[in-house]
């Protein structure tokens, strides 16, 4: 039977991937790492290392295991600031497309 701290643990878990799916990030996996293609070759990554939630973009080239640009988005103990961080770039993104047609 689990303990009462690993079902809070769990409920934890479940609600930041709940806010992560509404932020139209998925789960890679459930409560550290969230991801979001921005582009045929942009990644945008979420994920929690070392006491702190880090979120950045990854652009790679044709071909390339290496990244060949990286944007740090933010980096937070609170999910909540690197989530609405991540939306305001998303936000940032689609009208920059928008204005280029």
């Amino acid at each position: 039977m689990a303990t009462i701290h690993e079902l809070i643990e769990k409920a934890e878990i479940e609600s930041r991937d709940e806010k992560a799916k509404r932020y139209g990030l998925i789960v890679a996996i459930p409560g550290e790492v969230y991801t979001r293609s921005v582009s045929k070759h942009s990644v945008v990554y979420v994920e929690y290392v070392a006491g702190k939630w880090d979120a950045w973009r990854e652009t790679h080239g044709s071909n390339k295991k290496q990244p060949i640009a990286y944007k740090e988005i933010a980096r937070a103990q609170d999910i909540e600031f690197v989530f609405a961080k991540v939306c305001n770039y998303f936000d940032y993104l689609e009208k920059k497309r928008r204005g280029r047609k």
